[in-house]
């Protein structure tokens, strides 16, 4: 247990030598983490619903467009799922 907190202190000073917040107050240095980590969560949250969502549409587009007219060949039930392409 002790070495595990030996080398996360460490990895914490190289952390802030590497980005220089040794030099900074101990309010500054909690103030850039906390924005730090708010701009990943807002970051990953873009990531999650635009671009994710952009490649789930991008996809059902090219299922379509390459297999939809097999589709619609094989049953005329499902009209409604498949538009005109």
């Amino acid at each position: 247990m002790d070495t595990i907190k030996t080398k996360i202190s460490y990895w914490y000073m190289r952390y802030l030598l590497v980005t220089e917040l040794f030099m900074v107050d101990t309010w500054e240095r909690k103030l850039f983490h906390v924005i730090t980590l708010l701009l990943l969560l807002v970051l990953s949250l873009f990531n999650h619903i635009l671009v994710l969502g952009a490649i789930k549409y991008i996809r059902v587009l090219c299922f379509l467009n390459f297999f939809g007219s097999e589709l619609k060949a094989q049953s005329t039930t499902h009209d409604a799922l498949l538009p005109e392409l």
